[in-house]
């Protein structure tokens, strides 16, 4: 009984979470709040044969709120760079 709780769990959630972060990044470049962003660096990652560009900086929206951390949707150009975002 605890195994068949267990599959239903993991074949339940799984869905809603794969489904989950696409949803979050649409609603944000939709409907997120307008701001800048300071690009401080972007680098290569690789993880066996997928490469990622991981960029970082800081931004603050038009409302004055600051923030730190990954920025999404960048190129390698960006680094140095302030950009328009969506929070």
């Amino acid at each position: 009984m605890l195994r068949f709780r267990l599959l239903w769990a993991v074949f339940t959630v799984t869905p809603i979470a794969v489904l989950a972060l696409p949803a979050v990044l649409t609603y944000t470049f939709l409907a997120g709040e307008r701001g800048t962003a300071q690009v401080s660096e972007c680098r290569r990652v690789s993880s066996g044969s997928i490469v990622q560009l991981n960029c970082t900086g800081t931004w603050r929206t038009e409302g004055g709120e600051t923030g730190s951390g990954k920025i999404y949707g960048l190129g390698s150009g960006d680094a140095g760079e302030t950009v328009r975002v969506r929070i």
